[in-house]
């Protein structure tokens, strides 16, 4: 899969190459595209962001701490979620 300049330029190269190496473990059919997941994490990032700066009153101190929870715990759960399915359906498999 081509990762576009514009995500080179934001991300160090071995994120890159992490985040490849995990999409082609859990996607056989390449359901999941890098480039559409690295802009969804932009964005979510940059309005939970700007969000917590404009509603609480100590944003600027909240706002990275909630973007990183929010990475950790949302965005690494589903890739965890989809490799724990890969490995129930390759037990299954190979069961039979």
């Amino acid at each position: 899969m081509k990762v576009n300049d514009f995500y080179k330029n934001i991300y160090s190269t071995s994120s890159i190459k992490a985040l490849e190496s995990k999409f082609n473990y859990l996607s056989y059919d390449k359901k999941i595209n890098i480039n559409e997941f690295l802009t969804v994490r932009i964005i979510l990032s940059l309005l939970i962001f700007i969000v917590s700066i404009y509603y609480f009153n100590s944003g600027y101190f909240i706002a990275p701490i909630l973007t990183f929870l929010f990475y950790i715990f949302v965005l690494m759960s589903k890739l965890k979620k989809e490799q724990e399915n890969l490995k129930v359906m390759q037990y299954s498999f190979l069961k039979y």
